[in-house]
């Protein structure tokens, strides 16, 4: 099973909580008590997040710093292929996800493409 993305802070205070011996349900109230994090807690509560929290928590997580490419595999695969998994994962924000991610895709190829055009020229 995939690991789900989320951001580096996000990464990072599931990482310092759990060094810390935090349980998930610690981890979750301090963020709303306003004593930890004050970018997480945003994305964690007022983007909806919850469940990608959990989900991080529990299964791994992958952050943008992480892109995991297969091998052989181009940054313009990897997120065509992610693009096809995003659905399994569904969020209040699963729609905005996948635009990005589109949007993501056509800035490669467009990319892509001018190093062909470039290189024709250049014949």
């Amino acid at each position: 099973m995939a690991r789900i993305r989320v951001p580096d802070h996000v990464g990072k205070y599931i990482d310092e909580a759990k060094n810390q011996k935090l349980c998930l349900d610690d981890a979750i109230e301090l963020l709303k008590q306003g004593t930890a994090s004050p970018k997480t807690a945003e994305w964690l509560f007022k983007y909806k997040n919850m469940g990608a929290f959990a989900r991080a928590w529990l299964d791994g997580f992958e952050t943008p710093s992480e892109i995991q490419l297969t091998e052989g595999e181009t940054e313009l695969e990897y997120y065509e292929r992610i693009l096809k998994m995003l659905p399994l994962y569904p969020t209040p924000l699963l729609t905005h996800a996948m635009a990005y991610v589109s949007t993501k895709i056509d800035r490669l190829k467009e990319v892509e493409k001018r190093k062909l055009d470039s290189k024709e020229v250049t014949e």
